[in-house]
């Protein structure tokens, strides 16, 4: 449910964006199928932008995020947009994804990454991990960003978030890091990892932007500092350089 992302969505309200959260599953995680899922995701969708009467030719940036199954989906929402009729991200943000149906051996839960996927051209595409993520780890996200290679999708960045118990309490990268309510909490891994990333991001593909990508920027990795005034461990980015326009 929304709730437990309120801090994030409300962060992005006041920032001016419009935020779509789409309930794609019952109350019950293992009720009917998974099958539905990207089915049910498209349709609340399509409701609410027939709500907000937004349309594909917005000049806003669009901007997808999930966190663990909803980073599958949204992966799944990029490669499907254009064909469905609706807005196209110029951004993408997959946090601790997990529940890949089609991932490596697979595990018969979640929902398939698309086999032949047509992302939108200039999409800014972000896969973020938790260090401490014991629930999906990294074998879906790695599976993205080989996808995301495979489909040409040039400005893409593998961002690590890590554990950092120098002070308390402690900041704990495990796959609760963008929940702003239990079981997880709000703190710096949120207002200078994840927040401040997909922010730079939305600012980056606005009309006016000055900027490419934000993954030239030094300082995009700084994670800021304790009370003590030693750093945060900062983000490892593996973000291959765009090609010259």
């Amino acid at each position: 449910d929304p709730e437990v992302y309120d801090g994030w969505i409300e962060h992005l309200v006041r920032r001016g964006a419009v935020v779509v959260y789409p309930d794609y599953q019952s109350a019950n995680l293992l009720a009917g199928t998974q099958q539905a899922y990207l089915v049910d995701l498209m349709a609340g969708i399509r409701e609410a932008l027939l709500a907000l009467d937004r349309h594909a030719d917005s000049a806003a940036p669009v901007v997808v995020v999930g966190h663990s199954l909803g980073g599958i989906l949204a992966v799944n929402y990029a490669a499907l947009a254009a064909d469905a009729g609706f807005p196209t991200p110029d951004v993408l943000m997959a946090v601790e994804p997990g529940g890949c149906r089609n991932c490596g051996e697979g595990s018969g839960f979640g929902v398939a990454l698309p086999i032949e996927p047509s992302f939108p051209q200039g999409l800014e595409a972000t896969v973020v991990v938790g260090d401490d993520d014991t629930v999906v780890a990294e074998a879906d996200a790695r599976t993205i960003w080989d996808l995301l290679e495979d489909e040409l999708v040039e400005t893409r960045a593998y961002v690590r978030i890590f554990s950092d118990r120098h002070g308390e309490p402690a900041l704990v990268a495990d796959h609760h890091v963008p929940l702003t309510r239990s079981p997880g909490t709000l703190n710096a891994l949120d207002w200078n990892g994840v927040w401040r990333l997909l922010d730079a991001q939305v600012a980056c593909a606005a009309p006016d932007a000055a900027c490419d990508t934000v993954f030239g920027d030094e300082d995009i990795a700084d994670m800021g500092q304790w009370s003590d005034g030693e750093p945060v461990r900062p983000l490892e980015i593996d973000a291959p350089s765009p090609p010259p326009r």
